[in-house]
């Protein structure tokens, strides 16, 4: 074996990341609302001892949560994001290479298997909770679903939070214990249609003949037969693509019926998909915008539309122009309404951005487009998001989304940084 891949997952990630700045919260049940705090998304280890189910409504429990004595957090994805970036800072110096693979898992590659797997997943672990407080489970396989499925025995069957599959000897030992529907990418239909031709352990189908799942069912499920017989077919991918749509999208507190209102969020929703856009030093040339009552409402009303742009942009001030005008042509009078999105589309590089023969009046403006909306981005991310906005977005809007329990942006903001008496 000339290589080896290693996942990181951190432990319940959302309820952990409360934890960091929360001493007083250490060994207590935490759980964390989704948007509008409106149903459990999250909960530490106490809360699942609790019986707590995921996704239980907030409004239905929340009593119980009260006699209990579990902290309630809304969501704070400013905190999380921040702190998944320092876990894969951490993370860095230990691998030759490194892919995220969602906001609480990595993937790190290593061109020589480790001597001592185990030790070296207490290293890592021992870095992690020394700097972050961050509980990992690490898995060592010499494919990515292997090292996937070590990190699920990590988390639940060793006391220790390390496995490693990387030997043939390990396989035997724990692929026979383990049932198919654990395997990376197998959903609850194609485990179903996997037992019926009598798999029923990952063993079972590590064992298989690859080319008659190939024939039967598909090459990704033959890919995946190979990577649990130890061959890596799936590569790093470090590098993350560039999203070719951008949709920025919430759930208002409450309905909303005035059209002034649906503008003040629409130009916020468009603010945030322009500042990711310009992350990726992207443009679109389309945008669009849906707004909906729901359907659980007397009067449902639905209703969506884009338009192409005359050159791509990424200036937020320009694009939510156009996502007002779109607004006010959506807009129908005597409803109520639950929700807006906008999206971005028909996105490219910002090099390819080619200039036009005729230019019109938005064009002009586009001139020092680029260093004011560079500067705009640069007070946000140094002094918080919303720091500077357009004039058209409220400054205390009653539309936003409900966090009743929101904790502090304790890394991302100087107002909010974490405080220390000493008496």
């Amino acid at each position: 074996m000339t290589h080896c891949f290693a996942l990181v997952d951190c432990n319940n990630f959302y309820a952990s990341c409360e934890r960091l700045f929360r001493p007083d919260l250490d060994k207590k049940p935490i759980v964390v609302l989704s948007n509008n705090d409106g149903c459990i998304i999250a909960r530490s280890e106490e809360a699942k001892l609790l019986s707590i189910s995921m996704g239980s409504p907030y409004f239905q429990i929340k009593n119980d949560l009260r006699q209990k004595k579990v902290a309630v957090f809304s969501s704070n994805y400013t905190l999380y994001g921040d702190i998944s970036q320092r876990v894969q800072q951490i993370l860095l110096s230990w691998g030759d290479a490194i892919e995220c693979y969602s906001i609480d898992e990595s993937f790190l590659y290593f061109n020589q298997p480790p001597a001592d797997p185990y030790s070296l997943s207490r290293q890592i672990r021992q870095q992690l909770i020394k700097q972050l407080k961050m509980p990992v489970g690490v898995g060592f396989g010499s494919s990515k679903t292997l090292a996937k499925l070590a990190n699920h025995i990590a988390k639940r069957h060793s006391q220790s939070g390390c496995a490693s599959l990387l030997t043939q000897h390990q396989r035997n030992l724990w692929l026979p214990q383990l049932p198919i529907g654990e395997v990376w990418g197998i959903g609850h239909r194609l485990r179903e249609k996997l037992q019926g031709y009598g798999f029923e352990s990952v063993a079972d189908l590590a064992n298989a003949d690859h080319l008659w799942i190939r024939k039967k069912f598909s090459v990704t499920l033959e890919k995946t037969v190979r990577e649990l017989q130890g061959q890596a077919c799936l590569e790093m991918e470090p590098q993350i693509e560039s999203r070719k749509q951008i949709i920025s999208s919430r759930s208002f507190c409450k309905r909303l019926t005035e059209l002034a209102d649906l503008q003040q969020a629409i130009t916020q929703y468009t603010c945030r998909a322009a500042e990711k856009l310009r992350q990726q030093n992207s443009c679109c040339g389309e945008i669009g915008v849906h707004l909906t009552t729901g359907k659980n409402c007397d009067k449902p009303y639905t209703a969506a539309k884009s338009i192409r742009l005359n050159k791509p942009i990424n200036d937020s001030r320009i694009l939510s122009e156009h996502a007002q005008a779109l607004i006010h042509e959506l807009f129908a009078p005597g409803y109520q309404y639950q929700k807006a999105s906008v999206w971005l589309s028909d996105i490219d590089p910002a090099s390819k951005n080619q200039l036009q023969l005729l230019e019109t009046s938005a064009d002009y403006r586009m001139h020092n487009s680029q260093q004011l909306m560079k500067t705009l981005d640069e007070i946000n991310q140094r002094f918080g998001r919303g720091s500077l906005k357009l004039a058209a977005e409220s400054l205390q809007p009653k539309w936003a989304m409900k966090r009743d329990f929101c904790s502090p942006a304790y890394t991302t903001n100087w107002q909010q940084l974490p405080k220390a008496n000493a008496n």
